[in-house]
């Protein structure tokens, strides 16, 4: 029987192992093994090529020191929304603004779940951590958007706040409850740079009207980010708009 063999050569002296014993090692399925490993560089695989057979058989041997790289990795990508137009592009396709997923080991441990971001670098940033820390950090319970503006108003008055500053927020806060009620955004960890830039771009404001707007978005943020309830200030990366010609200062 013509069989192939395909070898990316590992230390002679290092143990190989058997998809099977990986499975059983990790508690997975052995497809779940071969779809971590059969792709992998350092893996031998051998294939039996007979052409009577309608299956093509491979046998993996993979070697420890792929197992230990495989063991401790996490890859992210982009779980595409009913709506995306390029959900049948699947995970290779990434410029869109769907929700971040993480997938993969950690540890042994395997982990498919939401990172609850849309933004890229942000999601990259935090599973890079991960693997760094060895285990996955434990976030606080997401905060909604209301709640967390009721907390900056109830902050805002416990401070000392003026009435007319604090009447202002209130109008901010509408409207970016009005805004995450529109496109589905109930929590402040769906905030991501596009998301409040979006926002931004909503509003009819002009000149020191929208600068002011803005310092007051980014208070908020702030306040919301030194609380814990999010891992990045978003609103940090907005730039204030440019003042043309002379206006008063207007309402939110």
């Amino acid at each position: 029987m013509p069989v192939s063999i395909q070898i990316e050569r590992a230390a002679p002296t290092e143990r190989l192992y058997a998809v099977a014993e990986i499975a059983a090692s990790w508690n997975l399925s052995t497809d779940k093994v071969r779809e971590l490993f059969e792709a992998e560089p350092g893996v031998l695989v051998i294939a039996d090529r007979n052409p009577r057979r309608k299956r093509r058989y491979r046998t993996l041997r993979i070697p420890q020191t792929v197992v230990d790289r495989v063991y401790t990795r996490l890859s992210i990508y982009r779980r595409h929304l009913k709506r995306c137009k390029q959900r049948h592009d699947g995970r290779s396709y990434r410029r869109c603004l769907c929700p971040v997923w993480v997938d993969g080991l950690l540890n042994g441990v395997e982990i498919r779940r939401s990172l609850k971001t849309r933004d890229w670098q942000s999601a990259h940033e935090l599973v890079r951590q991960w693997e760094a820390d060895g285990k996955r950090e434990e976030r606080p319970a997401p905060i909604a958007v209301k709640d967390a503006c009721d907390k900056f108003i109830s902050d805002a008055e416990a401070r000392g706040l003026r009435e007319p500053t604090v009447y202002k927020y209130r109008l901010l806060f509408r409207q970016l409850q009005e805004f995450a009620g529109v496109y589905g955004l109930p929590l402040m960890v769906n905030f991501d740079v596009d998301w409040v830039r979006r926002f931004r771009a909503s509003w009819p404001n002009k000149n020191i009207a929208a600068r002011k707007k803005l310092e007051a978005l980014r208070a908020f943020f702030r306040f919301v980010h030194e609380s814990g309830w999010i891992s990045t200030n978003p609103a940090s990366r907005l730039k204030p708009p440019k003042i043309t010609g002379t206006s008063h200062c207007a309402s939110y």
